[in-house]
């Protein structure tokens, strides 16, 4: 017994000593009480489960949106935002336990063998996968996979007697945020967007050339249904509309100071008239834009009042792949609203949308009230405006419930009406890609028949919904549409599906009511300006802005960073200067210059620069050397909206870190920085500030292997954004000059909205 006690006297003095380094005594609490659990309980535990269900529960203390997700989780949550997964390319659905190919993906690998609309695959890697009860998680499993691995898919075609054998070799397959793009009546535009992700914004810009070419000069933006995603896609769409220089979103928190966001001015619609469509699903990302478009009067918002998601969450990865995603801050709106709904009660904010329906203020726009602590005014009409959760619209449109019925609701909810146009365009693909060789002619002669309706009737019976012949006959001109609307999609695309279902859609009939009733000029107190200002206020003229180099190609190999400047001058390159003073009240310039080159495995950086004093505190690399006489590199390799920061002091230590904002930036490993050599000519040891005139050079080559989150095998021919700084936080002057201007209110490298160009030569 004695030897016992001993023993677990030992466990518990080990585990309080674990505990000593820790910051909180609640910190040091959680510690000792899973060191105990993990080595002194009766029976094994897992660990891991044992501090996720911690984390867990840690978590639901604090608002909706601060959350864990395991590795697998946090790989799907991401999917859709990053742009691409990868996989075979079809768009299909499950008809009858079977995967029905509705459309491969345009130029996918699964269109090159050779895989049609309307085929039907049968089996994985001779696994089946029909008639088997699997689950379409499962089957997307398999048919997902790295880039260049193969899959064989069995597949069955009507018409063809025997299966046919396809291999298909695996590849990235894009994920389109906008979802339609198309002239809905002459010259006004009509654009959907699904989500915020990677390349909303270029996808935005290419719709637009398409549809300015198509004689548009008005547009309605819908945002109905769109829940938001990156914070830097709704900049970059707000940027579209607003000048130079106007404020789009701000975000605040105990711990996080005020970090403004601003338009660059160079935006592709800042003319024109715009209306931007949501409803009670229109959250976050959405809501920054809809913000921003109503506070500068610069266009109407139509619909119903937004979800209220405004709250800023900073991604944590954690060691496993898992991922906590904690809230740090709440958006604002130009004028001061906060978007975020109160949370105080998580169930009632989790059945907020029901509430707004049950005291009716989905169908009465007189049962929205707001207190006047919330009122706010837009920053060039002076309008009355209210935070304190979601975006209220300029036009209120309300839920027409006449269009549906309870019978009407049971098709959907059992798959019926989706499962009727599925057989239908099976069995008549050919007939109607003969009679309908272009959609708009589908468009206007198309009709649900009879027999169709017929087959939906009988379908609803043998998914157990009966027929009501009053709900029928309520929801018919509905269901027609949405027959129609879904043939339209398996024929064409989901831009194919928005033009059929959009002519039933009150809020987009209600745009165009507006628009076309002159409405959006003519009333009182809602005259909006077809242009986003003069700019005389601007400090930088368009010329000024989005910077370009064409970096240079070098041949020959380089691995001595002291060699580097003496070879880019043998190379010709010339330097760029650093002198954008962007803050007037750190007007100290001093005297910076750099050069960038390129060669096949490396970025080469050369910096000099003269100035009042200087200081190396540190020479261990991921030390805060932005503090020192430091000079920076920022840049972005990829479309996934990560971004990189090299900053390096004059004794050429370095700091590298990367993420999609300034917030949760995760360092990059030694084994990452230690690749990256330099040279510095006041030597590497560190040193005090020194106050007098000095001039210093770094000379840096940044190996692709540096930067940690991408695999970067070659830079010939590709465009990065990017910008270059000096800065010196703690000396005795502070500075902060750029590359390319920066049009936030207070210092902010953190911006990449304002980077320039890099277009590397081959």
């Amino acid at each position: 017994m004695t030897r016992k006690i001993t023993t677990l006297a030992i466990g518990l003095c080990a585990l309080a000593a674990q505990a000593q380094n820790s910051g909180s005594m609640a910190m040091r609490k959680l510690q000792m009480a899973e060191f105990a659990i993990s080595h002194l309980y009766v029976d094994k535990v897992d660990d891991n489960k044992l501090v996720e269900e911690a984390i867990v529960k840690m978590l639901s203390q604090l608002d909706p949106h601060s959350t864990y997700a395991n590795a697998e989780e946090v790989k799907k949550m991401n999917e859709p935002l990053k742009g691409n997964f990868e996989g075979i390319g079809v768009q299909f659905q499950m008809a009858d336990d079977t995967l029905l190919v509705i459309q491969p993906v345009t130029g996918g690998p699964s269109e090159r063998v050779g895989i049609l609309a309307g085929d039907r695959i049968t089996a994985v890697n001779d696994s089946a996968i029909a008639g088997v009860k699997m689950s379409t998680e499962d089957i997307m499993s398999r048919l997902r996979g790295p880039k260049g691995s193969k899959v064989n898919l069995t597949i069955v075609r009507r018409g063809v007697n025997e299966p046919l054998t396809f291999t298909v070799k695996r590849d990235k397959i894009p994920i389109h945020s906008l979802e339609a793009a198309y002239i809905i009546q002459p010259r006004v535009g009509y654009i959907r967007v699904d989500r915020f992700g990677a390349t909303t914004a270029d996808e935005f810009k290419v719709a637009m050339a398409d549809l300015r070419k198509k004689g548009m000069e008005d547009l309605v933006l819908d945002l109905q249904g769109n829940g938001g995603g990156y914070l830097n896609a709704a900049i970059d769409l707000a940027n579209e509309f607003l000048a130079q220089k106007e404020l789009i979103v701000y975000t605040e928190g105990r711990n996080s100071r005020q970090n403004d966001f601003y338009a660059r001015g160079n935006g592709g619609f800042q003319k024109g008239r715009l209306i931007v469509l949501v409803d009670e699903y229109t959250a976050s990302a959405s809501e920054i834009v809809s913000g921003a478009v109503q506070d500068w009067d610069r266009g109407l918002i139509v619909g119903r009042r937004t979800f209220g998601k405004g709250l800023v969450q900073r991604p944590i990865d954690l060691p496993d792949g898992s991922m906590i995603r904690l809230t740090v801050a709440r958006y604002y709106t130009p004028s001061g609203r906060c978007i975020q709904k109160p949370y105080e009660r998580k169930e009632n904010y989790n059945a907020d949308v029901i509430e707004r329906f049950n005291r009716g203020e989905l169908m009465h726009a007189d049962s929205i009230h707001f207190p006047d602590s919330l009122r706010a005014h837009t920053k060039k009409l002076g309008r009355v405006v209210y935070g304190g959760g979601g975006i209220m619209p300029d036009y209120f449109v309300p839920i027409d419930t006449t269009r549906y019925s309870d019978y009407h609701r049971a098709l959907v909810a059992k798959g019926a009406i989706i499962k009727c146009t599925l057989g239908y365009v099976e069995k008549h693909r050919k007939e109607l890609a003969a009679r309908y060789k272009k959609f708009d002619a589908f468009n206007e002669r198309f009709q649900v028949d009879d027999a169709m309706l017929a087959t939906l009737r009988q379908l609803g019976e043998r998914e157990g919904v009966k027929f009501d012949e009053k709900g029928y006959e309520r929801a018919l001109p509905l269901i027609k549409a949405q027959l129609k609307a879904l043939i339209a999609r398996d024929l064409w695309d989901m831009s194919g599906y928005f033009q059929v279902i959009n002519a039933t859609n009150p809020s987009v009939r209600k745009a165009l009511e507006i628009l076309n009733q002159g409405e959006y000029r003519s009333l009182k107190g809602r005259v909006y300006p077809t242009g986003a200002g003069n700019g005389k206020n601007n400090e930088y003229t368009s010329k000024n802005n989005d910077r370009m180099i064409k970096v240079k190609k070098i041949n020959e190999p380089v691995s001595d960073a002291a060699a580097l400047p003496a070879l880019l001058d043998k190379e010709g390159v010339g330097f760029e200067p650093i002198a954008n003073v962007n803050w007037a009240e750190y007007p100290y310039r001093p005297e910076v210059k750099f050069r960038v080159a390129h060669t096949d495995d490396a970025i080469l950086l050369h910096y000099q620069v003269k100035e009042a004093s200087v200081r190396a505190r540190y020479a261990t690399d991921n030390a805060p050397v932005w503090t020192d006489s430091c000079v920076e590199f920022f840049s972005i390799p990829a479309s996934d909206g990560i971004y990189y920061n090299l900053e390096c002091n004059c004794a050429g230590t370095v700091l590298l870190a990367a993420g999609p904002a300034r917030e949760g930036r995760e360092q990059a490993p030694p084994e990452a920085t230690s690749l990256i050599r330099r040279w510095a000519s006041l030597g590497h040891a560190p040193f005090e500030e020194r106050v007098a005139d000095t001039t210093w050079e770094v000379a840096l080559i940044i190996p692709y292997k540096a930067f940690f989150k991408h695999h970067i095998e070659s830079l010939d021919g590709q465009t990065l954004r990017a910008n270059f700084y000096k800065c010196g936080d703690e000396l005795r002057t502070p500075h902060f000059l750029s590359w390319n201007p920066i049009g936030t209110a207070t210092p902010d490298f953190h911006r990449p909205e304002f980077f320039g160009e890099l277009r590397f030569e081959r």
